[in-house]
């Protein structure tokens, strides 16, 4: 907004200094201003000196013998007065008064008088951006009318830029879209390239501002590509503008290699011309992307650069910079500056598409500490944000596509128009020479087409005989390649059934989670999420006497042959606790499921002797009365949440089924452990720790697992189940699963 309202101002001077060139040059009726009237303009525009400026106009103003005219002329000079000085209440002031004395003599839209009545609407809207909006919209739409029929396309266009910024301050997308719609369309068909340079490159970077922070990628794209032609003979200052919007553009795209590059440019070039403001914001955007890259060091380098600069120059920084600041006080490790940045400083601005990048802030510090329930809120109220910024922008889109076959349908009417004249008055000019011409032209057509046509009943037959030929050749293929896929359509069928009939039967045998709380505890969920149809992994539990059995256990492979393994394992593990009473302890179950495993596949073993096929599993035998828990693993980790403490459990390193001698010298060891109503165990397979996904596509790790437990371990059973759920579903993002997932949780 800062580079838009300074460019503004020098736009408007230009636009005063016309409008009174302009009155004085051609208006016969004011002829006696004409000399005055230039020798002001131009001495104050090469001096800059108020006191000279104010002086003369007080003379017109004071002059009786000059009529009507002469105050209107000093109206108009009083209000670019005030305008470059920064009074923008006196200008609205002036700029009334001129409007109502304009109004008189305008006759018509092309009028002279009518050409100073739209600069002064323009003029008058422009300060009153901020104060009164709405009645910068009604001056604005008395502009465009009247630029229209002028065909004054420079100033046509500023008015557009100007509704675009009010709209987009009202945060009406839609309408600033439309406008910033009509300047690409009228750029698109309008020569810019004999305007100045600086002019068109500085009107073209501030539809892409505005289209930046709307969330209009493709606008802001198509404007800035095409304002690059105008870059190397633009100012010094209105380059680093340009550099600015791109470095913003490709930022919020999420393209920070290339946000850097051009932030890194904006800062020499600000550097060597010593624009102070611009280096600031060159700093703050390189700080931005080098933090969102992983460079933390240049990134807080920066942020120190940005700060000391403004100090000694007195700069406001952009909007980033809150970003910036909020990113490194987490990463320093500041987390109560950090909040304070982020969420409690009335230095945040969630305007437009700002709002976006604060919430990608916001997810660091969340990050950090480990709540990961608030940054799957705050990603949901990123999507809802953006979903409905797109929604805007879409329909704006629609609407611009529409104008633009419209204005391609007009512009083929006029060119068929055109055709037809031409035609009309050839036929006048040249009616006989044309007749005989015609005439010799039918003979020789006349000539040509017995010709082909004998020629093309020959070809016609050779064409019809290979056609037929490759007709058959094609019919054939066709026939072969339908019977191969009827045939692989019933194969796939029949393994469809099969793989589908596999699942009823593994479901079955699996017990019914919801019975789990019939066995004298408070609560539970199981998350059993298979990779492909059928399992490897599986969940099994008993109730023998008043003690509860659970295992969760995670099977070689996945799919059928992981389903194989999961069916062997639980029969064993069952006819292992029916075998026994209601003290057999969790060691002794897995002792009795390892050696059963390799005796029905001790034949199936690798090259090297080790065997391929087993499983790792966790067992927990739970007292329902006394709450002693009982546990013993084999390569699986437990988590307990006893009181507000957790315990980590990590089992024995060796696999149900493993064969190597040096393994199996490790004994599977029980750990017992006294609990108390409302303590949770927690059971899960490597599926869930080893997903990929999040920001930066890693795996999920027991240590995030903790982190995210603790955050959920006072809400119901049910309900953290569900958030488990949502918790992997919202890691794994749009990656595939990799492993059959299985997460058990029991609350005494």
């Amino acid at each position: 907004m800062k580079a838009f309202v300074h460019i503004s101002v020098r736009i408007m001077v230009m636009v005063l200094a016309s409008i009174l060139l302009t009155f004085c040059t051609q208006k016969q009726d004011v002829e006696v201003f004409m000399p005055k009237c230039k020798e002001v303009i131009y001495h104050f525009t090469s001096t800059h000196d108020f006191g000279y400026l104010y002086n003369e106009i007080d003379a017109i103003l004071n002059d009786e013998n000059q009529g009507y005219h002469n105050r209107m002329f000093a109206d108009a000079m009083m209000a670019w007065a005030t305008c470059y000085s920064g009074d923008e209440d006196s200008c609205v002031f002036y700029t009334s008064r001129a409007i109502d004395s304009l109004l008189v003599f305008t006759r018509d839209d092309k009028d002279l008088f009518a050409r100073g009545l739209a600069d002064m609407y323009l003029l008058r809207s422009y300060c009153s951006i901020i104060s009164n909006p709405d009645g910068a919209i009604e001056d604005l739409n008395r502009c465009v009318p009247l630029y229209t029929a002028q065909g004054n396309v420079k100033f046509l266009i500023k008015s557009y830029l100007y509704l675009g910024e009010i709209y987009k301050n009202k945060y009406d997308y839609r309408n600033s879209l439309a406008c910033l719609d009509n300047i690409e369309l009228i750029t698109d068909t309008v020569e810019l390239l004999g305007n100045d340079p600086t002019w068109v490159l500085g009107t073209l970077v501030d539809v892409a501002n505005i289209s930046i922070e709307i969330g209009d990628f493709r606008l802001g794209n198509n404007v800035l590509q095409a304002s690059s032609l105008y870059y190397d003979a633009a100012t010094e200052e209105i380059q680093a503008y340009y550099l600015l919007q791109r470095s913003k553009m490709h930022f919020y795209q999420e393209e920070y290699t290339l946000a850097e590059y051009y932030s890194q440019r904006l800062y020499d070039l600000a550097l060597k011309n010593n624009l102070a403001e611009e280096q600031v914001s060159g700093a703050i955007m390189m700080g931005m992307s080098q933090i969102r890259i992983g460079d933390v060091d240049n990134a807080i380098r920066n942020m120190h650069n940005a700060d000391s600069i403004r100090k000694v120059n007195n700069v406001e920084p952009i909007k980033e910079k809150i970003f910036l600041d909020g990113e490194v006080a987490v990463v320093l490790g500041d987390l109560h500056r950090a909040h304070f940045l982020l969420f409690d400083s009335t230095l945040t601005d969630t305007r437009s598409f700002g709002a976006v990048g604060l919430m990608e802030s916001q997810k660091t510090y969340f990050k950090a500490v480990g709540d990961y329930k608030s940054i799957y809120k705050i990603q949901s109220r990123q999507k809802k944000y953006t979903d409905s910024i797109q929604a805007n922008v879409l329909l704006a889109n629609d609407n611009h596509i529409v104008e633009m076959n419209n204005f391609s349908a007009n512009e083929l009417r006029k060119e068929v128009k055109s055709l037809y004249d031409r035609v009309d008055q050839m036929k006048d000019d040249r009616a006989h020479e044309r007749f005989c011409v015609a005439l010799v032209i039918i003979l020789a057509i006349s000539t040509i087409i017995i010709h082909l046509k004998n020629s093309r009943a020959h070809y016609k037959l050779q064409v019809e005989s290979e056609k037929n030929k490759l007709l058959d050749e094609i019919a054939d293929k066709i026939e072969d390649i339908k019977k191969k896929e009827s045939m692989i359509k019933v194969t796939s069928k029949r393994l469809s059934e099969s793989v589908n009939y596999a699942e009823h039967i593994q479901r079955s045998i699996l017990p019914k989670p919801e019975s789990l709380e019939m066995c004298g505890i408070t609560g539970s969920f199981i998350f059993f999420s298979p990779l492909d149809i059928v399992s490897g992994d599986f969940y099994w539990f008993t109730k023998k006497g008043d003690h509860l059995i659970v295992c969760c256990a995670d099977c070689t492979g996945h799919g059928i042959p992981g389903a194989f393994m999961s069916m062997i394992a639980s029969t064993i593990i069952s006819d292992v606790c029916n075998r026994n009473d209601e003290n057999i302890r969790p060691s002794d179950i897995l002792e009795q499921l390892d050696a059963g495993i390799i005796d029905v596949l001790g034949h199936n073993q690798a090259e090297d002797g080790a065997a391929k096929d087993g499983c790792d599993i966790s067992v927990a035998s739970i007292n329902t009365k006394t709450k002693v828990t009982t546990i013993a693993s084999a390569k699986r980790p437990v988590i307990l949440m006893k009181d507000q403490d957790m315990i980590e459990i990590k089992g024995t390193k060796r696999s149900i089924g493993d064969t190597e001698p040096i393994v199996r010298e490790r004994h599977f060891e029980d750990t017992e452990i006294q609990l108390h109503t409302g303590d949770t165990i927690y059971m899960f397979s490597d599926g869930y720790s080893d997903q990929f996904g999040g920001q930066e596509n890693g795996r999920l790790n027991v240590k995030n697992i903790k982190k995210f437990i603790r955050a959920i371990h006072d809400d119901d059973m049910d309900e953290q189940g569900l958030t488990m759920q949502e918790f992997f579903t919202q890691w794994k993002g749009d990656l595939a699963q990799t492993d059959d997932v299985l997460f058990v949780g029991i609350m005494l």
